[in-house]
């Protein structure tokens, strides 16, 4: 059975396995669910954070064949069990071996670039992510922060609707509004030894800038539309990033294209290897997933429903 060692997690397998997480939102639920699910298939990911799921979570996740958290709006191929604490989740990806998910969809407002557009200056627009973004991701930092330090490999997916320091520098000033600013969100994800994936990948933001936002709804877009990174995926703890790539329509910030692109947000898909933790099983022991899960090559039909 998983069990801890004090306040340290025991770490699992030494050889490490290889795990894709990608961050998607899916536009308020309201756009095709089998074409979010052939995106998911070819961009071949096996953790998902879903933002604007709106109730489409468990069908997507029959079209996948795949495990499904509503709380956390995580699609899993692996085995998701609950924590102690609402603000992540536990994946299986070993037989008692886990790493721990956290996924996020921060307020609309503030929206920095925006207000930056809008004449708003840099430490007027810190100080607005200050007041709330950073409350919004609070406890998160806390938690997530003492979970990778203890030797738990951790992810983090989201649209954050926050832009990344990395991004906007001093030698990118020219596509931020003449600007460097020091998001406090990033920041303090940095701070905590949290991995910007994309960035560890593609260091310069000039040569790919990995815009997220936006393609458009169905192509639309305002002329006055600031298109920006803010839809991440982070890694703290024992992992590598190996790759990490864009996900959406056929254009000059996709690294992964695929037609007809169902968002208005583009999505981000990282590989990484890991070194999972084991934990206890007392800690959360609910398995969660809401329809019955195919088994592949076996032709049975497993069953998996929540275990109190």
């Amino acid at each position: 059975m998983m069990r801890n060692k004090g306040d340290t997690f025991v770490q699992g397998m030494e050889s490490g396995c290889n795990l894709k997480v990608m961050t998607f939102n899916i536009w308020r639920g309201s756009t095709s669910i089998v074409q979010v699910a052939e995106a998911i298939r070819i961009a071949e990911a096996d953790v998902i954070g879903i933002q604007e799921a709106d109730g489409q979570l468990p069908a997507l996740a029959r079209k996948l064949n795949y495990y499904n958290d509503e709380g956390h709006s995580i699609l899993s191929r692996y085995p998701l069990h609950q924590s102690a604490h609402k603000e992540f989740i536990w994946i299986e990806v070993a037989p008692d071996e886990v790493a721990a998910m956290s996924n996020v969809h921060l307020c609309h407002e503030p929206y920095g670039p925006y207000d930056i557009r809008d004449g708003l200056d840099a430490a007027a627009a810190v100080e607005n992510e200050n007041r709330i973004h950073m409350q919004e991701m609070n406890s998160r930092f806390h938690l997530l922060g003492q979970l990778a330090s203890q030797g738990v490999p951790v992810f983090l997916t989201g649209d954050f609707n926050v832009p990344s320091h990395l991004d906007w520098t001093d030698e990118a000033k020219s596509m931020h509004f003449g600007v460097a600013v020091e998001w406090p969100v990033s920041t303090r994800l940095e701070q905590l030894q949290f991995r910007d994936s994309y960035r560890e990948v593609h260091s310069d933001p000039l040569t790919k800038p990995a815009v997220t936002w936006t393609p458009g709804g169905n192509g639309h877009i305002e002329p006055d539309e600031v298109h920006d990174r803010i839809d991440f995926v982070y890694a703290g703890g024992p992992s590598a990033t190996i790759d990490s790539r864009i996900v959406g329509e056929r254009g000059p910030y996709t690294d992964i294209a695929i037609t007809p692109w169902p968002s208005d947000h583009r999505a981000v898909v990282s590989t990484f290897e890991l070194i999972p933790a084991r934990i206890p099983m007392d800690i959360g022991s609910s398995i969660q997933v809401s329809h019955e899960r195919i088994v592949q090559g076996k032709g049975t039909i497993e069953a998996r429903r929540n275990i109190e």
